[in-house]
């Protein structure tokens, strides 16, 4: 399977499908959809833009 990513620029990725299904399932069982944002480690990307 061929994995496109990106809008202007982009990278092109060949994956097995079954490894992406797992991959996609384990990752969605760990941080369901809708609280990404709670798995953050927020002062770290303050610390980031603290920077510019």
């Amino acid at each position: 399977m061929l994995l496109r990513l990106g809008t202007s620029s982009s990278a092109l990725f060949t994956v097995d499908r079954a490894e992406l299904s797992y991959w996609l399932e384990s990752t969605w069982a760990v941080v369901p959809a809708g609280a990404e944002a709670e798995c953050l480690d927020w002062d770290f990307f303050d610390g980031l833009l603290a920077d510019f």
